[in-house]
C-alpha cells in the first residue's frame, strides 16, 4: 500500500513518524498544489497496481481530495482537521468506492465539525471518525 502525505508546508512530521512504523506501508508526502503529478502513473514503477491511500492535512486536505478524486487507484481518504466546502462533500457523496478516515481533536470545533461531515456523507462502509 503507498500512502501519500499531502501538507501545505515543505516539512511533515506526521509523515516521517508514520514512514518511521516499518509496518511496510510505503509512505511519500508533497505539497498540495503537487498532489496530482505525486499519484503514481500506472505506466510507472510506483504504479503497479498497488492499493493508495491520499492523507490530507489541514488546509492542504480539500486538495488532497480533489486530486485523489481524479485518480482511479485511490482506495482512501484520510482528512486530517480538513476544512471542506459543500462542493468537497458532494464529491464524497458520489464517490462509494472510497473509505473516509477523519480525523480531528476534540477541541477543535470547526475541524471536527468539517471531518464528521466527510464521514457522515461518505457511504463506503468502512468510512470511520477518529475524535482525539
Amino acid at each position: 500500500m503507498h500512502c501519500i502525505v499531502v501538507t501545505e508546508g515543505a516539512e511533515s512530521a506526521l509523515a516521517e513518524h508514520l514512514a518511521a512504523d516499518g509496518s511496510g506501508i510505503w509512505w511519500s508526502r508533497c505539497l498540495a498544489g503537487d498532489v496530482a503529478d505525486s499519484l503514481p502513473r500506472s505506466d510507472s514503477a510506483a504504479g503497479d497496481g498497488s492499493q493508495l491511500v491520499v492523507v490530507g492535512v489541514g488546509a492542504a486536505g480539500a486538495a488532497a481530495l480533489r486530486a485523489a478524486a481524479e485518480d482511479g487507484s485511490v482506495c482512501g481518504v484520510v482528512l486530517w482537521d480538513t476544512a471542506l466546502e459543500d462542493d468537497d462533500l458532494r464529491l464524497l457523496a458520489e464517490w462509494p468506492e472510497v473509505a473516509v478516515l477523519g480525523v480531528a481533536h476534540a477541541s477543535d470545533r470547526d475541524s471536527l465539525s468539517w471531518v464528521a461531515d466527510a464521514f457522515l456523507t461518505s457511504t463506503h462502509r468502512d468510512s470511520d471518525l477518529v475524535v482525539a
